[in-house]
């Protein structure tokens, strides 16, 4: 003869502990359980509904079993919606099952989230190109490669589109990259500025200064945030900027397009715009003195400061 309460109870049994590891719990919850079966299937038998049918009580984790709702003033407004006051709620699995549950489900996404974080690594590694663009764009806080990037972190891949914009975006950069390489070296250099300067220097002049045309020209200080660079400015003092060691000039805004354009175009022939400006003030481009003899009037340009400054 068939036991048919202790078949029912085995399938109930069977189904509460289907997706936990029965080894887990020990003997006595396994009493505990069939025991509480027995009870609710008396319930049943006398007319109880299975959904008002509580088997297990613990405290209300809403209220911590106080039975009230607080709220973040600190001020009691009413009774735990959860607990209904009561202060403590009833499940029908037993509250050692469900943390045994939630224990599982954690462990399931840290196993999921640390699969995902090695499939976008090793997807990083395969792809340098789109390394080199998250590491770029994210230390720009590019917003759209900062949600790109978590999709990737939190799923271990990015769709076919993603990629194909990604790549596209790194086309546009590079694009913009030679275009901005193009415009610096169109630019012009006075680079023969500074092998005028380091001339003068090395042939004993400790302030070396070049007069051309209502500009004059003059080393930074050695020690100065832009030490190597020539300082360029108006007759009367004006700072207009400065010329890199790379004979790029720098302007500030209140330099005027034609003094731009004038040190901009230094580089073509530093001695015949000396030679000019001596013949046009009577005075040496390099020391501003007076040209007195024959032959430095007729240079434009003292001898010894033509010597001293290789031109």
């Amino acid at each position: 003869m068939v036991n048919h309460n202790a078949s029912e109870r085995n399938i109930v049994m069977s189904n509460l502990f289907s997706d936990l590891d029965q080894g887990e719990f020990d003997a006595e919850l396994t009493s505990e359980v069939e025991h509480k079966f027995d009870t609710s299937k008396g319930l049943i038998e006398q007319g109880f509904s299975k959904a008002k049918i509580a088997k297990f009580e613990q405290p209300c984790k809403s209220c911590k079993g106080g039975g009230k709702f607080i709220s973040w003033t600190g001020r009691i407004v009413g009774e735990c919606f959860k607990c209904k006051g009561r202060g403590t709620i009833f499940t029908k699995t037993d509250p050692r099952v469900l943390e045994a549950n939630r224990v599982k489900a954690k462990a399931k996404r840290h196993a999921t989230e640390k699969q995902n974080a090695e499939a976008a690594a090793e997807f990083l590694s395969e792809n340098t190109a789109i390394n080199d663009w998250f590491t770029a764009n994210l230390a720009k806080s590019s917003d759209f490669a900062q949600s790109l990037f978590n999709q990737l972190t939190t799923k271990g891949a990015l769709s076919e589109g993603q990629v194909a914009a990604i790549e596209k975006s790194i086309e546009r950069e590079a694009g913009w990259a030679a275009e901005r390489a193009a415009k610096e070296q169109a630019k012009p250099s006075n680079t023969n500025l500074h092998n005028a300067f380091s001339k003068a220097l090395e042939s004993g002049l400790k302030r070396p200064i070049l007069r051309l045309e209502g500009y004059t020209f003059s080393l930074a200080p050695e020690s100065g945030k832009n030490a190597g660079c020539v300082y360029a400015k108006s007759e009367e003092g004006s700072y207009l900027g400065k010329i890199t060691p790379e004979g790029k000039f720098h302007s500030v805004r209140e330099c005027s397009q034609a003094a731009v354009d004038f040190v901009n175009n230094l580089g073509s022939d530093l001695f015949a715009q000396a030679v000019a400006y001596g013949k046009a003030t009577g005075r040496c481009s390099f020391c501003a003195r007076e040209l007195t003899n024959e032959k430095s009037i007729e240079l434009g340009i003292g001898p010894i400061c033509k010597d001293k400054w290789g031109l």
